[in-house]
Parts: C-alpha cells; structure tokens; sequence
C-alpha cells in the first residue's frame, strides 16, 4: 500500500463582527466542509479545494497531530480539530508507521 501524502482542505474566512479569521478546513469536498459550526451571527465564506503535502506527523497533547503549511504558515490538526477523521483515515499508514516505529525502539 502506497502512503498518501497529500491531503484536501477547504480554505475558509469567518467574518465576525471585529474582523476576520482564515479557517484552514480539512475536508474531502466543500460539502464536507460546509458542516463546520461557527459563531452566531458571524457568516463564512469558501475557497477552492486545495491539496495539501503532510508537513510532519507526532503524538501531542491531544493525540496524533497532522501538520501542512499553507498560506505562509503552519497548521497543525489534532483530534480536537473538524475534519480529525478525514485525515487520522486519510494517513492511517503514516500512523501505523510510527507506531511500528515505536514499539521497535521499546525492543
């Protein structure tokens, strides 16, 4: 099985009342995306899929963490993150790579 290294996201901005925020959402369609709950009375708009190359990959405080760099910046997405799923299925292999990993430096 041959390791996906990229993912989609749906590049996003949140227009509250005091400003904007870019929202980086990992999502297979905009579809997807458009499930995202946000603030009341704040609106979103959408950008066009993008596909993204895994940055890095580690156990954090919140479990594993998927990072990609976009924008000029890097997002990292744990399990706390809308679209965890999408990418923890998405990377599987990488995930069983390192825990493989681990389990041989144990040894």
């Amino acid at each position: 099985m041959k390791t996906r290294l990229k993912a989609s996201f749906i590049p996003a901005t949140l227009h509250r009342f005091n400003g904007n925020d870019v929202w980086l959402i990992p999502a297979r369609s905009r579809a997807a995306a458009e499930n995202i709950a946000i603030p009341f009375g704040c609106e979103i708009s959408f950008g066009s899929l993008v596909w993204l190359d895994l940055q890095d990959f580690y156990d954090g405080d919140n479990g594993y963490t998927f990072v990609f760099y976009y924008n000029n910046q890097y997002w990292h997405f744990d399990n706390t993150s809308f679209g965890y799923d999408y990418l923890y299925e998405r990377y599987i292999e990488v995930i069983n790579q390192y825990k493989k990993a681990q389990l041989e430096s144990y040894q």
